[in-house]
C-alpha cells in the first residue's frame, strides 16, 4: 500500500511546504512506498485523488479543509483510505 500525499503548497500561508521534509523523513525512516503531489489551481486535488481510483492507498490531504474537501471529492467509490494533515495559518 502506497501513501499518497497531496501537498496544497498555498495552505497555511505557506506552512503545508514547509512540513513535506518532515513527511519525506517520516516516509523515508518507516521504509515506505510514497509520493508527494501538489495542487497548482483550485479542483487540482480532485483530479490527483481520482487517479488512484483503480488501487488500494492511504491518500493524505495536506493542507485546510478546502483540500481535505477535494481529496475527499476524488476518492468517492474508490478502495482507497482518507487521512488529513492540518495545517493552518498562525497569527
Amino acid at each position: 500500500m502506497k501513501h499518497i500525499f497531496i501537498v496544497n503548497p498555498i495552505a497555511g500561508n505557506g506552512r503545508a511546504v514547509k512540513i513535506v521534509k518532515n513527511i519525506e523523513r517520516v516516509c523515508n525512516n518507516e521504509n515506505l512506498e510514497y509520493e508527494i503531489r501538489y495542487t497548482t489551481r483550485p479542483k487540482d486535488a480532485i483530479i490527483i485523488a481520482r487517479e488512484y481510483q483503480d488501487s488500494e492507498n492511504i491518500i493524505y490531504a495536506v493542507g485546510g479543509d478546502g483540500t481535505l474537501n477535494e481529496v475527499l471529492n476524488g476518492l468517492v467509490g474508490t478502495g482507497n483510505m482518507i487521512s488529513s494533515i492540518p495545517v493552518r495559518k498562525w497569527k
